[in-house]
């Protein structure tokens, strides 16, 4: 099979993929560790070229490397060689889904899981390719498949498919918020899920939920500025004008009381110049509402 690397999206996930090689010391490494163990495996493939497993390893890193035809190449070589191997499949199915190539992974991934059902890696891979093809009903069956399978999910799994039940329509925003619910149960209180819970929380109106959420958070963080100045945007969202001042300048005084040296951190000034924004906005916006009132 030959991979059209020009077409979109291919040709830019492969240029995103040389920005990163370029660009970072580390990646650079990376790569460079990746070629040396290409360069080894090829080696012994000369020494052992019927080895179906050396071309599947050697395929791996040329996925790894983004080189998606050697990758190609070397999966469908190790196919030949031994075709009770397949595990191919699964290599190939995440190369397509790296590519951009959402029809051909789900194809591969169809084949695959028909003889392992119950691989979870295989399910969240082609839940996400599912995704891709607006296939969100489906998704959400693999990604529920898989969580039943893992022991120890990651957040991001929950998170993906809190986002395939939400591109269903708002009709499934409650049904995502207690998916991540459940990650967060198993998984205790990651701060990702958490957020994402608020995020959908606000889209559907629930802001007081939401509101609990973050009182959470900022009990267990050190740090209470940028929870409290959560908490004022929420309720703005909300329409509660004036707690929502209360919260700003609150935010701003915790803000206030950190070490000169913290204040002056880009992140605490940026924050500071939102906040401060904001409260400008509000005023503006009363001044508005007054002069109106009075005509």
């Amino acid at each position: 099979m030959k991979l059209d690397f020009f077409s979109p999206p291919n040709f830019v996930l492969i240029f995103i993929g040389l920005l990163c090689f370029w660009g970072f010391p580390q990646a650079s490494s990376a790569h460079g560790d990746i070629h040396e163990r290409i360069e080894a495996l090829t080696r012994k493939i000369k020494l052992a070229s019927s080895n179906a497993e050396l071309y599947l390893r050697r395929a791996e890193l040329y996925r790894h490397h983004q080189d998606w035809q050697s990758a190609l190449n070397d999966y469908e070589r190790a196919a030949q060689l031994n075709p009770a191997l397949h595990v191919v499949d699964l290599g190939r199915g995440r190369m397509f889904l790296a590519a951009g190539m959402y029809e051909q992974a789900r194809s591969v991934l169809d084949r695959f899981l028909e003889k392992q059902p119950d691989n979870f890696d295989a399910l969240i891979t082609r839940g996400r390719a599912l995704r891709q093809l607006d296939e969100n009903l489906l998704a959400v069956a693999d990604f529920n498949r898989a969580l039943q399978k893992m022991a120890e999910p990651k957040p991001e799994y929950f998170i993906e498919r809190a986002k395939a039940l939400v591109a269903q329509g708002d009709d499934s925003v409650d049904a995502a918020i207690r998916g991540l619910d459940e990650g967060l149960v198993k998984l205790g209180q990651v701060v990702t899920l958490q957020l994402c819970a608020i995020e959908l929380q606000v889209r559907a109106g629930h802001f007081d939920a939401a509101l609990k959420r973050i009182e959470l958070i900022s009990r267990q963080s050190r740090r209470q500025e940028k929870w409290t100045f959560r908490s004022a945007e929420i309720l703005r969202r909300a329409g509660r004008v004036v707690e929502a001042k209360a919260k700003y300048v609150a935010a701003l005084e915790q803000i206030e009381s950190l070490p000169l040296r913290r204040q002056n951190t880009r992140s605490i000034v940026g924050l500071g110049t939102k906040i401060r924004l904001a409260l400008d906005e509000l005023a503006g916006q009363s001044e508005l509402e007054n002069t109106n009132a009075s005509f």
